[in-house]
């Protein structure tokens, strides 16, 4: 891929992303929805402290473990405690796209942002690892 001018790739080891939920799989019961993490497709990003850069990610070298482990639905990309909507409690690579079930918080202050996310009104949320 073709690298756009001044912007360097650069590994960074933990740190939030964008990705998509499929309000068609929510299961209220259970609070579960299913996100697609990544496909490998090469993104601009820009972080403090870093500036630009292409994020990158190898599906093929995905720690799924960390993801189950530690993997956050975040409100904002802010990886605050009171920002938190939902843990990541599986994950999967399906070809070349990594998946992963989400359960939702029950949290009264965060329920309107939860629903809008399982309707489909808010269709990307950010997602720690």
């Amino acid at each position: 891929m073709p690298t756009a001018p001044n912007l360097q790739r650069r590994t960074i080891p933990a740190g939030v992303l964008s990705t998509r939920a499929a309000p068609e799989t929510w299961n209220p019961e259970t609070r579960e929805i299913t996100l697609a993490i990544s496909t490998g497709a090469p993104g601009k990003r820009w972080a403090w402290g870093v500036g630009e850069y292409i994020e990158e990610l190898d599906v093929a070298g995905c720690n799924l473990e960390r993801l189950t482990m530690a993997g956050s639905v975040l409100m904002d990309h802010e990886a605050e405690v009171e920002n938190i909507l939902g843990c990541i409690v599986e994950a999967a690579i399906s070809g070349d796209v990594v998946t992963a079930t989400a359960k939702m918080a029950s949290r009264q202050e965060v329920a309107g942002i939860v629903q809008d996310i399982a309707g489909g009104v808010i269709r990307s949320v950010s997602i720690g690892y």
